[in-house]
């Protein structure tokens, strides 16, 4: 009798369910690579305005801080002006869109809190301008600090003082410029940039050998510490 056949090796069938899963993309490795997939989810797909809504919660309990988001736009720039790399402007323009869609944005949409803004506003100059000598001359002077909601800076101006609008961020200080335009308040309202808010005080108000020129009031939207810390110290 010959030998018996040899019993036959069954094999195992390929796992489909496996080859066929997505894979994640490759995690980038290069600056050009994790700019371009700065702000993306995990499907590749920008992040569009709503999903990053919901992602922070309504009530913005998961928002970043202010200054983490604020500070490398005052103080590493925020236009090609100011010697920002073109490869940066990404970064920028995410950052920037953080910062109003967590901040601005939420004051803007909130109709109490710009109510009370510019009721503060008006009562301001009112107050400053029955409040003034004869001597005095001129409007009520008030200092803004901060584009914020962009209501206290606008009001007061229209309420017959003039505005000096000091903004930290290039890019933030030509949307403030642009809404002064707008509104056609360009006799009452100077905007300027600084890097710090206590620079505002050391350039616009002790400047020179002139007495210093007092503003009748300071209006912020922006409350923070930093702000706050910063104007303490000085």
């Amino acid at each position: 009798m010959g030998a018996p056949a040899a019993v036959p090796t069954l094999q195992q069938p390929p796992d489909l369910g496996e080859a066929l899963r997505p894979r994640p993309p490759p995690l980038p490795t290069t600056p050009e690579q994790k700019l371009a997939n700065l702000f993306r989810t995990t499907d590749g797909q920008p992040v569009r305005t709503i999903t990053h809504q919901k992602n922070i919660g309504s009530d913005g309990s998961k928002h970043k801080a202010r200054a983490l988001l604020l500070d490398p736009l005052a103080l590493g720039g925020s236009t090609p002006a100011e010697g920002v790399d073109t490869t940066l402007m990404k970064l920028v323009f995410g950052l920037s869109f953080l910062a109003w869609s967590e901040y601005g944005l939420r004051q803007m949409l909130d109709r109490r809190w710009c109510d009370a803004y510019a009721a503060a506003a008006r009562h301001i100059a009112a107050v400053a301008s029955s409040g003034r000598e004869p001597h005095d001359g001129g409007p009520c002077r008030v200092c803004v600090l901060g584009l914020g909601g962009c209501i206290p800076a606008l009001v007061a101006a229209q309420s017959g003082c003039s505005v000096l609008w000091v903004e930290r961020i290039a890019r933030f200080e030509e949307v403030a410029r642009a809404l002064v335009a707008r509104n056609h308040l360009e006799a009452h309202v100077r905007t300027v940039r600084v890097k710090g808010w206590a620079e505002a005080v050391d350039t616009h108000v002790h400047s020179g050998s002139a007495p210093a020129r007092r503003f009748d009031a300071v209006i912020t939207d922006e409350v923070s510490e930093d702000l706050l810390g910063e104007m303490r110290s000085r």
